[in-house]
């Protein structure tokens, strides 16, 4: 039998979707027990330009597959959130972009409106599909 040889650049985006999948899976559970109401969130500051620099390259990789460019914008943000609930609705907010998107790009971005973050993902052939920021920011920032 022969052995494998997976070149570390290429083993770092194996594991990186395997860390994403992962990441899916267990929220998918976290959801229904938010929607039961028995998650308790643990809140902290979030640098949300650095989630998203982090999501975007681990979707980078599916985005090229079908073509497109995924970006991230310039956000210099802070949330006090839950980091896992949090990255799990930009992951949500990726993934349904990707699924959504057939050519072109994907840039990921977000503003503040006062006490409030609207995070966004904008691609050229559609206009901007942002997040519900009444639902963000009731279940997100505290």
């Amino acid at each position: 039998m022969r052995g494998w040889r997976i070149s570390p650049p290429r083993l770092n985006d194996w594991v990186a979707a395997i860390q994403g999948l992962n990441g899916l899976l267990t929220g998918v559970l976290d959801l229904s027990r938010l929607d039961a109401g028995v998650v308790e969130t643990a809140l902290e500051s979030v640098d949300v330009g650095a989630l998203v620099d982090r999501l975007a390259t681990e979707y980078a990789p599916k985005a090229a597959n079908k073509g497109l460019e995924l970006r991230p914008g310039p956000l210099r943000l802070c949330v006090y959130t839950d980091t896992t609930l949090l990255e799990r609705m930009l992951r949500n907010l990726i993934e349904n972009a990707l699924r959504y998107t057939s050519k072109g790009g994907i840039l990921l971005g977000g503003r503040r409106r006062g006490e409030q973050v609207r995070l966004e993902s904008s691609t050229p052939a559609s206009a901007s599909r942002p997040i519900n920021t009444k639902k963000f920011s009731r279940n997100f920032i505290s």
